[in-house]
């Protein structure tokens, strides 16, 4: 058996039970958001005419169907905007998730859409459909945490290219913006609708602006909550309270008699420790040193029973 054939070294989404296969129970986030996406762009082409049920313009939004901000970021034009943005949603989704947790990947992919879709309907009246906005939210994260990591990209799909993560996010941007320039000045006509450029700078935006700074407030809170327990734990159990402990010598007193405890640490000791404390060990006297020195040999010998 290779080492990859084993159970716990394979991806979750290709674990299975009986025959090696798996089923929807062990299909990861990222594995249900694709299927769901292919699922209802199948529905729309082969049960619907085409008919784009379910995406969302400026005028059904002002009549309160609020809903089709999230219906629209599960609805594709063709078998290419689809496939697009479903293979990136795989290969940035997965490192993601793995870094921020299911819950936040959801707030990121969906609110990504929401501002993204939001945006580019309050620019423009046309309808808008796809999961371009939520996926660039998703890439903008993924960005925004390791903006040094270098990837390897197929250029027009034929030329290779490596490149540093920021980098890819930065020149993405200027060629949307660009895009988006283009269009709105009449240079550039892109099918019926065009490309909802503003749509994909508002999820990239979402995704940078949560990574950047929300997650990170959220993460610190979380912290801070983790170190007020552990100073309580350490209040109650841990070291904090062995300052007052003592040790009983049961062999300098009769069985008959209380012994009196010996203290760990002498006030002369302790004052010896404050200095160092305060002023570093070097402003110890060689007297202090030699206190030291013998103090340590004595609580060694305490411990070892000696």
């Amino acid at each position: 058996m290779g080492i990859y054939d084993r159970d716990y070294l394979r991806d979750a989404d290709f674990r299975g039970g009986r025959g090696g296969l798996s089923g929807p129970r062990s299909w990861s986030l990222i594995t249900w958001l694709i299927v769901i996406n292919v699922a209802v762009h199948l529905v729309q082409m082969l049960w619907l005419d085409a008919d784009r049920v379910g995406w969302v313009s400026r005028r059904e939004l002002f009549d309160g169907h609020v809903y089709l901000l999230l219906t629209y970021q599960f609805v594709h034009a063709d078998v290419w905007h689809v496939g697009l943005n479903m293979l990136m949603l795989y290969f940035m989704g997965r490192p993601l998730v793995e870094q921020v947790g299911k819950a936040t990947f959801l707030k990121i992919y969906f609110g990504a859409g929401l501002l993204g879709g939001l945006v580019q309907i309050l620019y423009s009246p046309d309808p808008i459909m796809g999961a371009s906005a939520a996926v660039f939210g998703v890439l903008y994260a993924v960005i925004t945490l390791t903006p040094w990591r270098e990837v390897y990209l197929m250029l027009f799909f034929v030329i290779p290219v490596r490149a540093q993560m920021w980098k890819i996010g930065m020149w993405l941007a200027v060629f949307e913006i660009g895009i988006f320039a283009a269009q709105a000045f009449g240079l550039l006509t892109l099918g019926q609708h065009g490309i909802a450029n503003l749509a994909h700078l508002g999820g990239a935006f979402f995704g940078w602006l949560w990574i950047a700074w929300i997650w990170p407030q959220r993460r610190g809170h979380g912290r801070r909550e983790a170190r007020e327990r552990e100073e309580r734990w350490n209040d109650r159990y841990g070291m904090g309270r062995v300052v007052d402990a003592e040790v009983l010598d049961e062999r300098s007193a009769p069985s008959d008699t209380p012994r009196k405890p010996k203290p760990f640490v002498s006030e002369e000791i302790d004052a010896i420790l404050d200095k160092i404390s305060a002023h570093g060990m070097q402003s110890l006297t060689e007297e202090e040193k030699r206190l030291l020195q013998q103090s340590s040999e004595r609580l060694a010998r305490r411990v070892e029973g000696k």
